[in-house]
């Protein structure tokens, strides 16, 4: 594990994910971590590659929030966990997530309620919903889940949502904020990022050995 004053100096090039969250996961032994600068061809032999970016926000220059017409952005109560749930299921073909998952974040240190936000539509029905949550020992707002039913993206609902965050978080304490994301996924979410104002260029693969059965 670095140490924090390593992390707190470079978090995106330190590590692949938040501070708090590498301290509590032992990444498995069929699994290797690795920053792109350091990665060589040797390593990519008999291991599947997955790759992700890391990207930060000074939270200094914010961007505003976009216009998002007749919808409403609003907090997430409980009774909006289920919907949150559909949502971020229904925007990834190989993500399952359960409700008794996204319900455990509320049991953590890093959970804050402002930091769970929703957009509805005309008829109160969630379209879109994001979570934030907010590391007190760094003041880290980490960007943990931005979802937009599909046949509402385009329409900028996903800028309002991150922006929001940024907003908020900064509000309750945050001095940055980082992002995580996959690289390949067809929604190309780092586009979304760089136009609320994240920048790096920090690359991670994360390598499972193909060879093993796990």
């Amino acid at each position: 594990m670095v140490s924090k004053d390593k992390y707190i100096k470079d978090p995106c090039g330190t590590l692949s994910i938040p501070y708090y969250k590498a301290s509590r996961v032992e990444v498995p032994p069929h699994i290797s971590i690795i920053h792109n600068k350091d990665l060589t061809p040797n390593d990519l032999i008999g291991y599947s590659d997955d790759v992700y970016f890391r990207l930060y926000h000074s939270l200094k220059d914010i961007p505003k929030k976009p216009d998002i017409g007749d919808l409403d952005l609003l907090d997430a109560t409980d009774d909006d966990t289920e919907d949150m749930v559909n949502i971020i299921n229904a925007s990834y073909p190989d993500i399952r997530v359960t409700r008794q998952q996204l319900e455990s974040i509320k049991l953590m240190d890093v959970y804050r309620s402002e930091l769970w936000i929703k957009i509805t539509d005309n008829y109160g029905n969630c379209v879109a919903c994001a979570i934030g949550e907010l590391d007190s020992e760094f003041n880290e707002l980490s960007i943990e889940w931005v979802q937009v039913l599909p046949q509402y993206r385009r329409k900028r609902l996903g800028k309002a949502l991150v922006t929001e965050l940024l907003r908020r978080g900064k509000a309750i304490g945050a001095e940055f904020a980082t992002v995580a994301g996959r690289i390949n996924s067809p929604s190309q979410p780092v586009y979304l990022y760089r136009a609320c104002g994240f920048d790096g260029d920090d690359i991670w693969h994360v390598l499972t050995k193909s060879t093993d059965k796990y």
